[in-house]
């Protein structure tokens, strides 16, 4: 059951890197609209999309914080996966 467990845990983190990837993608586009607004010096579209930046770092970093949880419970879990086989 640590097996199913750990491949569950694989399965939630990889999905959280994808997310993770997509909203890293999100977040690069954003900024390049955001240096095109500063350019033009369109102060309304500069905060708007320095809002959608911020609110993706948001957004990144906790998705990370949870990644980085699901990284700890994996490590522990092989940890004992591999003790109770010696």
């Amino acid at each position: 059951s640590k097996m199913q467990k750990y491949a569950e845990l694989l399965e939630k983190y990889k999905k959280i890197q994808k997310q993770i990837d997509k909203a890293n993608a999100k977040r690069e586009a954003l900024n390049q609209k955001l240096d095109k607004a500063n350019e033009t010096k369109n102060q309304d579209l500069v905060s708007m999309y320095l809002k959608r930046v911020e609110s993706y770092d948001v957004k990144i970093a906790k998705l990370e914080a949870e990644s980085a949880q699901i990284e700890s419970e994996m490590a522990t879990l092989l940890k004992d996966i591999k003790e109770s086989n010696i």
